[in-house]
């Protein structure tokens, strides 16, 4: 049962439990993703509710009587979730939403927040997407912080944090986003030294030691609640000092600051409970499954979903008809189902259709209205409403959104699927990859990892995905029929190209890349806007403007992590970098790069690269390898950071047919096997990591390089037995997804003995 709390009872101001909840990550990579989804990180599903609506009734038990919600981007979105979930109509003095959109930090919105001048006493902070998933209650740390000023007048924050039992690289709840080192007193937890930087060594001064009763102790990397308790004086130094941009960046200048301003800072190591923030996608799929598997309790969907009953009506119209809402976000707000609890942790909303064939082993959130065909196994999944999953299809740790259409045997791992997604049958999804929304993944289509997925280049409208292809989910039956739909007009009248190209009412055009999601799909891989340090570049000159290069450090600095929470610097082939992380590996490609460019002559290049094997002690085979998957990977990237310009091939041939080939040539003598064999292991290497972007064009490259005498058709037909010895003796084992690459090589190899035989 619901605790009964009297939270709209009139307080005095000083002893008021205020919240503030800042809704955005102010991550350009998350906020980019969320441009194609038009729904803020903040209330993205977790099984069945807004993950918003967890943190709020989290802090309705912890008696909390005033919750502010800051919103910068999408916060019609958010006024929309709150009108229509009832927050305000059950407790009008409870919730305000004061919307900041042109804050672009949390330093921004806290200034803000300091001219409304409607704080005046202790309060939670809650940033990084103002979303905690916790288990205990909260309204006891603003004891711990009484506390603390009643030994220390001079203390302004107490910043939370969660132990973390195990190392914590290896840790779930750990992410890169979250790495923090600090130095406190072990009795008072007074921090002295606070750093978020990736360091192998940290260097503390040794005056710290010698101060009087004071014991030091570090904490290294303890979970970061993203949560503190905050005195009035944050929100005037936050005012005071432009250069705060973040919470890191203001506990590091309080802490230089001290013995001038006086100010302190302290900390609260939780050594028990469940505490989660989610700020990436990462932790939003592992707080999905938590909650699945419990551990969060009593924030668990069937007692969230009775508390909804105890606390509101259901609501079927709209409580300001100024405001619209999406149709596949009608049952996030204001639509509430029962949910049944079944052994091994499976979960049942409303009505379904589960066939007696299918496999649902554990830890399972199955939405209103969704239908399980025969075959089907889900593990660890949160499927939700109105979702359609195929015959023999797979789904491993993954959330469904609604109005999903799964075809039969596909396998999807690890991935985020959105609303109103369509994937054909024997699609095989690789891990943390996520399809916006109204993407449509063709037939025998293989996403390698880590790919984002959209349906166009701006936010579109249900009209032109009406027009490209549409399933209507009224009066479905159990038939897998329902599954299988046929290409739209548009499709059926396309061209041999890599992409589509659709035009709508409004003159937008919608690129497709079908060498990515397939001839009878529609989609292309997201490409960030916003370019970061060993991100890839486009071939083209830009102009750097110098005046903004303290903007772009604070850019950097703001976005070190990926959508995922990776650091950046050190991620190893993910994103739109597709080139080895090797330091001479980026010199060969800098020089390249610069070649192109520039149109220097083919052998001034040569010269180059030859000095720079003896400065980096290379073998002579690692420098030939680094030519080749040079030569080979820069027209993917310029690809990748141009989606709607040439396709892979028309790329690469426009750089063969300017440097490349001379280069090949020079390195891969047409007379010597060994560096033929090595010339054609690599490009069997590379198209194999990339089939659908380049293995799908190995056809074309090996007639290019033989047209043009980089390479001799007996080493192509010795290769070729060679491989064809190894798969016959299981040495070799061809995967599903690499048959289209095998039948291109196939039909290459036919046509050049038959060219052989005919002279």
């Amino acid at each position: 049962m619901i605790e009964s709390t009297d939270i709209n009872v009139e307080y005095c101001e000083e002893e008021r439990l205020t919240c503030v909840l800042v809704l955005d990550t102010f991550n350009i990579y998350i906020n980019e993703i969320v441009s194609h989804i038009s729904l803020p990180l903040c209330l993205w599903p977790i099984n069945g509710r807004p993950l918003l609506d967890y943190t709020i009734h989290t802090l309705i038990q912890s008696n909390i009587q005033e919750i502010i919600l800051l919103a910068t981007s999408y916060s019609n979105e958010i006024c929309s979730y709150i009108m229509n979930s009832q927050w305000l109509r059950t407790y009008s003095k409870f919730i305000k939403l004061i919307p900041y959109e042109e804050a672009r930090s949390l330093g921004d919105c806290l200034r803000n927040l300091e001219k409304e001048n409607i704080i005046n006493h202790n309060f939670l902070l809650l940033y990084g997407n103002g979303t905690l998933l916790t288990s205990e209650k909260l309204n006891t740390l603003f004891s711990v912080h009484n506390e603390n000023i009643r030994q220390d007048r001079n203390c302004i924050m107490t910043l939370v944090y969660r132990q973390l039992n195990s190392n914590h690289f290896e840790h779930p709840s750990y992410t890169d986003d979250q790495h923090v080192f600090v130095l406190r007193d072990n009795n008072t937890h007074r921090v002295y030294v606070y750093s978020n930087e990736y360091l192998d060594k940290y260097q503390i001064s040794l005056d710290l030691f010698k101060q009087p009763n004071i014991t030091m102790e570090i904490l290294y990397c303890p979970l970061d609640c993203r949560l503190a308790i905050c005195s009035p004086d944050v929100l005037h130094l936050f005012q005071d000092n432009f250069d705060f941009l973040t919470i890191n960046e203001f506990v590091q200048g309080v802490l230089f600051e001290a013995k001038i301003t006086g100010h302190t800072i302290y900390s609260h190591l939780y050594e028990t409970g469940y505490f989660l923030s989610v700020h990436n996608l990462r932790l939003y799929m592992k707080g999905t499954f938590d909650i699945l598997r419990r551990w969060s309790y009593p924030l668990v969907p069937e007692i969230i979903s009775s508390m909804d009953k105890q606390l509101f009506s259901i609501v079927t119209t709209l409580v300001s008809s100024q405001i619209k809402l999406n149709d596949s976000d009608v049952s996030f707000y204001n639509i509430s189902y029962p949910i049944i609890y079944d052994k091994h942790n499976i979960y049942k909303q409303g009505d379904i259709k589960l066939d007696r064939l299918s496999n649902i082993e554990q830890d399972v959130f199955i939405g209103h209205n969704s239908q399980i065909l025969s075959g089907v196994y889900l593990r660890r999944s949160c499927i939700g409403q109105n979702c359609i999953i195929g015959k023999n299809t797979q789904i491993i740790n993954s959330i469904l959104w609604n109005h999903v259409q799964i075809g039969e045997n596909c396998i999807i791992k690890n991935s985020i699927i959105c609303n109103n997604v369509l994937i054909r049958n024997n699609v095989q999804i690789d891990k943390e990859c996520m399809l916006c929304e109204n993407v449509i993944i063709g037939t025998n289509v293989h996403l390698n990892q880590r790919m984002i997925i959209i349906a166009s280049n701006f936010i579109t409208s249900t009209g032109i995905i009406d027009e490209i292809e549409i399933i209507k989910n009224d009066d479905i039956s159990i038939s897998s029929e329902n599954v299988k739909c046929s290409n739209s007009k548009q499709r059926s009248n396309s061209t041999s190209s890599s992409e589509k190209f659709i035009n709508s009412s409004n003159e937008e055009i919608i690129v497709s890349n079908s060498d990515l999601v397939g001839i009878d799909g529609f989609g292309k891989e997201l490409i960030f806007n916003s370019v970061h340090d060993g991100q890839a570049e486009n071939f083209e000159d830009t102009d750097n403007d110098e005046d903004d290069d303290s903007d772009d450090d604070d850019k950097n600095q703001l976005n070190a992590f990926d959508a995922w929470g990776y650091r950046i610097e050190r991620r190893e082939n993910r994103g739109s970098s597709v080139i080895s992380d090797d330091d001479f590996q980026e010199e060969v490609i800098r020089t390249l790069k610069r070649a192109y460019k520039k149109n220097l002559k083919p052998n001034n290049i040569i010269d180059e690269l030859n000095i720079l094997k003896p400065t980096y002690n290379v073998s002579p085979t690692e420098f030939e390898q680094s030519i080749i998957r040079a030569i080979f990977l820069l027209p993917l990237e310029n690809q990748i950071a141009n989606p709607e310009q040439l396709n892979y091939w028309n790329t690469l041939k426009l750089t063969m047919d300017k440097i490349s080939q001379t280069i090949l040539k020079n390195y891969m003598k047409i007379t010597n096997e060994q560096a033929q064999m090595l010339l054609l292991n690599e490009i069997d290497l590379i198209c194999l990591e990339y089939i659908q972007l380049i293995g799908v064009y190995i056809a074309n490259i090996l007639m290019y390089l033989y047209d043009n005498d980089v390479i001799d058709e007996q080493w192509i037909l010795k290769w070729y037995e060679n491989k064809q010895e190894k798969i016959k003796n299981n040495q070799l084992i061809i995967k599903l997804e690499e048959e289209i690459y095998y039948d291109k090589l196939k039909q290459f190899v036919e046509w050049l003995q038959n060219a052989e035989s005919d002279v």
